[in-house]
This record gives structure tokens, C-alpha cells and sequence, in this order.
């Protein structure tokens, strides 16, 4: 049970950015800024622990991308009761960006959408933990 308490991989995070890899893997030249951050998510082995920066990224990002993929056709109000439950809604998220041709990407691409999303992942932890990503890490997020 103590071993079950203390392990801190998150599977879920590792099977959402093998399927984003090749989303996250075009992260193109011009946005060199992120190219590090998305590099940092693909080497990750999922471990939540305080000292990860990794960890911090891919929160933020995945917050980022839920809320760019879901927000513009659920609206703020179904978008909050959507992840109320948060485990309740990471399958089904799982489950429509396994699909790159989904009709959630009529608007914006998959590979659009990851791209954006962790442009303001990096931002929003640029603002609140500064500019050195190897101070960007979860035990500053997550406290618990």
C-alpha cells in the first residue's frame, strides 16, 4: 500500500504525449522558446515528482489543451461542469486526440492545437515562476 502511495508516474500524462509525439515534434524553428519545453515532454518518463519540470510543463499544458479544445464549442459554464470530475473526463479527451481528423479539429488543427497550447503553457509558467525553465517545477504548482 506504501508503494502505491508513493509512486508518482502518471500514466495517463505518458500515453498523452506518446499521442501527441509527432504533434509536439514539429514544434517548428520559429518558435524556439517552446522547442526546449516540447523536447522536455517527450524525454519525460511521467514521474509527478516536486522537483519536475516536466511535470509543471505537461499540467500546465494539458489544462491549456483541454481548455482550447473544449471551451470555444462547450462554452465556460459546460466546460467547468465537463472537468468538474476531473478523472471522468481524461478518457474521453484521450479518446478524440488519438483521432487527428476529429471533428474537434475543424477549426484548428491537432498538431495547431498542442502547439498553441503549450505556447501559453510556457507563458503561464514564465509569468508565475520566471524566465529559468529548471525553475518550473511541480512542487511550485502543486503543493499537496
Amino acid at each position: 500500500m506504501e508503494a502505491m502511495q508513493n509512486d508518482f508516474v502518471s500514466l495517463y500524462a505518458m500515453e498523452l504525449i506518446d499521442t501527441l509525439k509527432s504533434d509536439l515534434a514539429q514544434v517548428s524553428g520559429k518558435r524556439d522558446s517552446i522547442k526546449a519545453v516540447a523536447d522536455q515532454l517527450m524525454r519525460w518518463e511521467g514521474t509527478c515528482d516536486e522537483k519536475s519540470v516536466a511535470a509543471a510543463i505537461f499540467h500546465v499544458f494539458h489544462h491549456r489543451l483541454m481548455v482550447n479544445l473544449f471551451v470555444p464549442t462547450l462554452g465556460e459554464d459546460l466546460f467547468a461542469a465537463y472537468i468538474e470530475i476531473f478523472n471522468q473526463s481524461l478518457m474521453p479527451t484521450l479518446q478524440i486526440l488519438r483521432d487527428p481528423n476529429s471533428a474537434w479539429f475543424s477549426t484548428k488543427s491537432r498538431q495547431e492545437l498542442a502547439t498553441s497550447s503549450l505556447g501559453e503553457a510556457c507563458e503561464e509558467l514564465k509569468t508565475s515562476l520566471g524566465d529559468d525553465l529548471q525553475l518550473w517545477q511541480w512542487g511550485k504548482i502543486h503543493s499537496l
